[in-house]
């Protein structure tokens, strides 16, 4: 894949995460952080430590 589709599907299952609302990202975002911490932070710009 490239960078821009890999951009592209990013963006595509970050909009359909936040159509389904508030509670659902944030389980997204719960469950991606305890499979792969480092991806989680990359989406959501928190930086680990």
């Amino acid at each position: 894949w490239s960078a821009s589709r890999d951009a592209s599907s990013t963006t595509r299952l970050l909009s359909i995460c936040l159509s389904k609302g508030e509670r659902a990202c944030c389980s997204f975002y719960q469950a991606l952080g305890s499979e792969d911490p480092q991806l989680a932070s990359d989406i959501t710009g928190d930086h680990l430590h």
